[in-house]
C-alpha cells in the first residue's frame, strides 16, 4: 500500500542508523543538507556522533555510543564552518535540552 511505498521512499533517502532527525532548518536559498555537503562535512564525526554520509542534514549515532556532548560539538563545528566559509547562520531544527 501507500504507507509501505512511503516508508520505502523515506528509508531510501534517509540514513538507516539511529538518527536525531533533521539537524538544521532549511534556508530560503539552499537546503541545509546541500550546504553541509558543499562544506564537505558529510561523514564527519565527533566521538560517536556523525554527520550522515547519505544526507548532510542528518546526524547519526554511527557507533551507537554518541553522547549529547558529541552531538552538540558536531553541530557547533557545522555552524562555525557555515558562518566562516559562507557567512550563513545555520539554525538548529531540533531543540537542545538538558545539561552535560
Amino acid at each position: 500500500g501507500r504507507m509501505k511505498e512511503f516508508s520505502e521512499k523515506r528509508w531510501a533517502s534517509q540514513p538507516k542508523n539511529s538518527s536525531a532527525g533533521c539537524m538544521f532548518k532549511n534556508l530560503d536559498f539552499i537546503p541545509a543538507g546541500k550546504l553541509i555537503d558543499e562544506l564537505g562535512l558529510k561523514g564527519m564525526s565527533v566521538g560517536g556522533a556523525q554527520i550522515s554520509s547519505v544526507h548532510g542534514n542528518f546526524m547519526v549515532n554511527a557507533k551507537g555510543e554518541a553522547t549529547a556532548r558529541d552531538v552538540i560539538d558536531l553541530i557547533g563545528i557545522a555552524k562555525r564552518r557555515a558562518l566562516e566559509e559562507r557567512g550563513i547562520e545555520l539554525r538548529t531544527e531540533v531543540q537542545i535540552v538538558g545539561e552535560d
